[in-house]
């Protein structure tokens, strides 16, 4: 079971910086009788800005996490993306291939990398989806090392 409640919100600083605080709180029971509860602050700074027919951004995430049982934890999480249109225009595709590395402060070292290549698909001004496959190395938890397919559906009012 997982459970998780938060909210945001977002400031835009002109057309390539945004600004995103954060509060997610997080209700786990991994397996029957263990309960594990986090509440997790977060700041986001995004840089967005177009190369030629390509989107380069830059999200740097700042994370405060309050866990119980376990300790707390302070982390950096950087990813860089780069996207690209492709197909018929009424499609509205895009490419993407994107970095992301985790530093954690309770263990002092870069302890995650997720390699994501994927496509986003505009289906209309309020639903978007990415598909995508991404590899993470993670040299500090159980499981560490993973393939995975997914896809994130992102849905606007």
């Amino acid at each position: 079971m997982d459970e998780r409640i938060g909210v945001g919100f977002s400031l835009r600083f002109g057309k390539h910086l945004t600004v995103s605080p954060n509060y997610l709180h997080i209700g786990m029971q991994p397996f029957e009788g263990r309960r594990v509860f986090e509440d997790r602050l977060s700041l986001l700074i995004l840089i967005r800005f177009p190369v030629h027919k390509f989107t380069v951004s830059d999200r740097n995430l700042f994370e405060r996490r309050l866990r119980h049982p376990a300790i707390n934890a302070t982390r950096y999480r950087n990813k860089l993306q780069v996207e690209h249109p492709f197909g018929p225009d009424r499609l509205k595709l895009s490419a993407f291939i994107a970095d992301e590395v985790f530093y954690d402060w309770s263990v002092n070292a870069w302890v995650r990398n997720r390699f994501q290549v994927g496509v986003t698909h505009t289906f209309s001004k309020h639903v978007s989806a990415d598909f995508y496959y991404l590899r993470q190395n993670d040299s500090h938890s159980i499981p560490g090392d993973l393939h995975v397919i997914g896809s994130n559906w992102r849905f606007r009012p």
